[in-house]
């Protein structure tokens, strides 16, 4: 990074060229605290030659414009590149949350129905490959939706526009969203195609068969807390995976000076090469276990909160960033081997008729953990606990601040999961 500062009038122009990452962020904000010191109050930050910019550099213009405001100060800005103007968009996250929203909606129509239809398709001890084969392509997704994203990051430095199917000029973001939705437009039709399996009627003993909204949050709530201690554990997992997940690269950029676009490639191959391949042994080794232990998917479960928790406490602290992977890889198995017997584990427990219902409820319990306990916490950690150059000890707190409940609990939740168990038919 470059900084020029001269003095036009009033106003103060800062040049920059380059980057603005965890690297040269504190060399920026204190070029512009030198001249607030100074008395300074007018500043025009000039960005023809901004190259990229980070969170770390966002939050050096927000700990700035805060600061001007104090004193009646003003900040303008000059020549934004595209790729830059993107960030400063995104960073308002309206249009962006409403796109995700609308994802969510997509995300959370599927997972019950097919659920439900999978567990309808398969006796209870041959569930645990063919949910798992459904949950592989979460980690495909995720994998290939990173390496999309490295291309997709290097290539919009190079391009002066990015069109789609004559749509544009489009934000990199948008672009994105684009590309990716593609193949759903493929796939969508063939689900007309698919036979309705029989409904299975494995009804828990003593209990009238449910089948309304109603009847469904009533059969959660008369076993609410074998249900909340079941999804808890689960719900650790999506706050670790969204929380540490949304800050990796910023992680790997102050911690170890990783650009975005090469920490999203070796993430992407990472998830490709190890995920499915876990979320496939955890089916089959559910399957096995099943027939001789009841509770079979609720024990690889905790086995899997183990080796997430204990590993995603430790890979923000190693000290290079190839040990910061293997241990990350090691956290995205246990995160694997969670999502893969979770809601099997769920499914164990409920009626045939509340199925869809459960399991969609299960999603949002989950879902809602993830997005609102995980990143923003994560964010808060590292403002008011341990400081922004400290991101490493915030991430490495999380696990364990929202795990160790679910753990200490987790010889209670195994014995109301096996009374619940008994009760079935």
């Amino acid at each position: 990074m470059e900084i020029q500062v001269t003095k036009e009038k009033d106003t103060v122009v800062v040049t920059v060229k380059g980057r603005i990452d965890a690297v040269t962020a504190p060399e920026f904000e204190k070029q512009l605290a030198d001249q607030m010191a100074a008395g300074e109050k007018m500043f025009l930050l000039n960005f023809s030659g901004l190259e990229y910019i980070s969170s770390a550099g966002l939050r050096s213009i927000l700990v700035t414009a805060k600061q001007l405001k104090a004193k009646e100060g003003k900040l303008f800005f000059a020549e934004l590149q595209r790729t830059v103007k993107d960030v400063f968009k995104i960073s308002g996250f309206g249009s962006l949350f409403a796109s995700r929203m609308a994802v969510g909606i997509g995300e959370a129509a599927l997972s019950p129905g097919a659920l439900s239809m999978i567990a309808d398709s398969f006796p209870r001890q041959k569930r645990g490959a063919p949910i798992a084969v459904y949950s592989t392509a979460l980690t495909i997704g995720a994998g290939l939706a990173s390496l999309l994203g490295a291309s997709i990051l290097a290539y919009a430095k190079q391009a002066h526009e990015l069109y789609f199917l004559g749509m544009g000029p489009l934000s990199p973001w948008r672009f994105t969203f684009l590309v990716v939705s593609l193949p759903g437009f493929v796939l969508a039709p063939l689900f007309f195609l698919l036979r309705e399996p029989p409904r299975g009627m494995n009804d828990v003993e003593g209990e009238k068969p449910v089948r309304g909204l109603g009847d469904g949050l009533h059969w959660v709530k008369g076993r609410f807390t074998t249900y909340v201690g079941l999804v808890s554990l689960v719900c650790v997992m999506t706050i670790i995976a969204y929380g540490q997940g949304g800050w990796n690269a910023s992680l790997f950029e102050r911690n170890w000076g990783w650009a975005p676009e090469r920490f999203a490639t070796v993430n992407g191959l990472i998830n490709l090469l190890i995920g499915p391949f876990a979320v496939l042994a955890a089916g089959r080794w559910a399957d096995a276990w099943s027939k001789q232990l009841a509770d079979a998917p609720l024990r690889i479960l905790l086995i899997g909160a183990l080796i997430m928790i204990a590993c995603a406490s430790a890979y923000p602290l190693m000290p290079t960033a190839t040990l910061g992977f293997a241990f990350l890889a090691l956290a995205n198995i246990g995160i694997a081997i969670m999502s893969a017997v979770g809601v099997l584990a769920v499914l164990e427990i409920t009626p045939a008729t509340v199925r869809g219902q459960v399991v969609a409820l299960y999603y949002m319990a989950i879902s809602l953990s993830g997005l609102f306990l995980g990143p923003p916490v994560v964010g808060w950690l590292s403002d008011h606990v341990f400081g922004p150059p400290q991101l490493r000890w915030a991430m490495a707190t999380l696990p364990a601040l929202f795990g160790a409940v679910p753990l200490l609990l987790a010889a209670r939740t195994r014995a109301l999961y096996l009374e619940a168990l008994a009760r079935q038919k």
